[in-house]
């Protein structure tokens, strides 16, 4: 069967595996290129794997990125629709992502699709797949945040050290570098098949809360999480709260 052949019987799925979380960086230089080139190679990175270890379809997407600056006609209305039809939210943490307000936003988005996934039964786990994109220390995450778990990806230590942005500027680093997105891809398809919530209604992104808020300061409209575990996050559990209100 050729590459561009579909299997038979089947027709592309237009509900994404991953939607990925990024923070844009800023242009430096009008003349210079795509400051987030990188975040671009990992994510065509993770496609070819996700296709590699599913049975995707052909013409199916593997993943949604926000490729594009956020400006221009109806770039709101697709980036809510793809929230509300992917199978895995991964946010990609770095100091500069918990200071994003859009970021804040996708992050509620998707969250308040999980409590829902859970009471019906669609969901046996977290469908949250958090990844370093830049080492973050505990105490710069926000409350929403702090319960979260990253899992270490790499034998050498490299990721907890110098998240995916060093291991890929690094070529000393290329081999944890693989290692680490194979493994990511591993975990996005395992919680596909586990925990994807069933695609939701999008909401309004303009008036969607900014889950990154200190407490206090934004709606309270889901339990809190339980405690934080007192160590460095290490480990799959993403919970269900979106902005993690007291």
């Amino acid at each position: 069967m050729g590459t561009g052949e579909r299997v038979e019987g089947r027709v592309p799925d237009h509900q994404p595996y991953f939607f990925l979380s990024y923070a844009h960086t800023p242009q430096r230089d009008p003349a210079g290129g795509d400051p987030d080139h990188w975040v671009r190679v990992l994510f065509n990175d993770l496609c070819g794997h996700i296709m590699a270890l599913t049975d995707l379809p052909a013409g199916s997407p593997a993943g949604f990125m926000d490729r594009e600056m956020r400006s221009g006609e109806g770039w709101t209305e697709r980036l809510s629709e793809n929230l509300a039809a992917c199978r895995v939210f991964v946010p990609l943490f770095s100091p500069r992502y918990f200071s994003s307000e859009m970021c804040g936003r996708e992050w509620y988005a998707f969250h308040e699709r999980m409590p829902n996934a859970r009471a019906t039964g669609t969901a046996t786990a977290s469908a949250v797949v958090p990844a370093l994109w830049r080492r973050v220390d505990r105490h710069e995450l926000p409350d929403s945040a702090r319960h979260v778990r990253i899992e270490d990806l790499s034998s050498g230590g490299g990721y907890l050290s110098s998240g995916i942005y060093g291991l890929i500027k690094l070529s000393r680093l290329r081999g944890e570098y693989d290692e680490t997105v194979f493994g990511l891809a591993e975990r996005i398809v395992r919680a596909a098949r586990d925990s994807g919530p069933a695609p939701g209604r999008p909401r309004d992104h303009e008036s969607t809360p900014n889950a990154f808020e200190p407490r206090g300061t934004g709606p309270r409209r889901f339990p809190r999480p339980r405690p934080a575990d007192p160590c460095p996050p290490s480990g799959p559990d993403a919970g269900d709260d979106p902005g993690g209100e007291a």
